[in-house]
């Protein structure tokens, strides 16, 4: 594998040219191989629910899934970590409100780690929990990163970490500098382009991973930047790391399609792919209730004219790609591309159903009946 030329997924001045250059990046490089049939036959998957987890869930705010099966899933609510065996057996509460070990005050994210698990919390810190599911110790987010230059990848963002590898190196998403987008929310600083690094646990920068570039155009503000907020179906970049933070992907969306790179945690390629898809135009009543809030903030704001070809971006534990797709059937689509590059097919999910953790052979989702009361169901994918 060859690293990507890093002037082939920075500073794009539009999203179009972004499409472009990517695609013309990747193959001056050698490395987008021609697109194989199966990425673009729409071969169907079919999805049959193996497990379903019913618990006292009020809000499924993440989940992740070990190497062993174990289920993690974060109810925000009551700010407690739920572990379930791989058959659903209950095995363990942890957590509860506070600012001492093993407590949160916001719990974010969890994922996994070669310690066990993780859990992120809006006092700026990550808790280690060790495999037999106890507290191990606290990480503090870097506020500072040490070993860059001045007009280093760092801006004024904080840094938020999505992955713990060995030795307690971190994997962060930070803002770069200098952006033109107000950092007004945690929404609007999403946009502001995200820059993936990895770092010491005390803060000292180890290595950049990639980047995407920002999308001003994703965001609607007031002359003052007061107010502030996202543009719906704005076509903007994705990208996002798989549970224990050993890939990342990238994803970015043109006229036509997107393209996506898939990295590991040195920043090696591991994949590049173009997708081709059909575009629908937005109907005007539906553009008139999408726009209304961000017309109201910036009037004359321009606005999307057609669906975003991609919506989400999941990375699977495997090293696979999950790709929301704009359908206009109910339920979503997904693109699933295995972890080598390879297309295996598109995956239709259910109403009311959250993908949140996937690998080629299954699905990990969050489901909500009709009292809007969440359920984990875990789903065998065939071809």
């Amino acid at each position: 594998m060859r690293l990507l030329p890093r002037s082939s997924i920075l500073r794009f001045p539009d999203q179009r040219s972004a499409h472009i250059a990517l695609t013309l990046g990747l193959a001056a490089s050698g490395i987008l191989a021609p697109l194989q049939s199966a990425l673009t036959q729409d071969r169907k998957l079919t999805v049959t629910p193996e497990l379903r987890i019913r618990d006292d869930f009020v809000f499924v705010s993440s989940l992740t899934v070990d190497p062993a099966g174990r289920i993690a899933a974060l109810e925000w609510n009551d700010k407690e970590l739920h572990f379930f065996a791989p058959d659903g057996t209950p095995l363990k509460r942890f957590g509860r409100t506070g600012e001492g070990p093993g407590e949160f005050t916001r719990p974010l994210t969890v994922g996994v780690s070669p310690h066990g698990f993780w859990a992120t919390d809006a006092a700026m810190r990550a808790t280690l929990i060790s495999p037999a599911l106890t507290f191990e110790r606290n990480i503090r987010f870097p506020i500072t990163i040490a070993g860059l230059k001045p007009d280093g990848l760092v801006g004024p963002g904080v840094p938020f970490i999505v992955g713990v590898g060995k030795g307690d190196t971190l994997l962060l998403k930070v803002n770069p500098p200098r952006s033109k987008i107000p950092f007004i929310s945690l929404i609007t600083m999403g946009r502001a382009g995200e820059v993936f690094i990895v770092t010491t646990r005390d803060g000292r920068f180890v290595r950049s991973i990639g980047s995407t570039p920002a999308a001003p155009d994703c965001v609607a503000a007031t002359p003052d930047n007061k107010r502030a907020g996202v543009i719906a179906m704005c076509a903007g970049p994705i990208a996002a790391a798989n549970p224990d933070g050993t890939r990342i992907g990238f994803l970015l969306q043109g006229p036509s399609g997107y393209a996506i790179r898939m990295v590991d945690s040195k920043g090696v390629v591991q994949f590049a792919r173009t997708v081709v898809t059909p575009m629908e135009k937005i109907p005007a009543g539906v553009a008139d209730t999408l726009f209304e809030d961000v017309r109201n903030i910036q009037p004359g704001v321009k606005v999307p004219e057609l669906y975003p070809p991609a919506e989400r971006l999941v990375i699977g534990r495997d090293g696979s790609a999950w790709v929301l797709e704009h359908q206009a059937t109910p339920g979503t689509r997904w693109r699933v591309i295995g972890p080598h590059g390879e297309g295996i097919g598109i995956v239709t999910l259910p109403p009311r159903v959250r993908l949140m953790v996937a690998d080629v052979g299954h699905i990990w989702a969050v489901a909500k009946d009709e009292d809007d009361l969440p359920s984990i169901v875990r789903y065998v994918v065939r071809g």
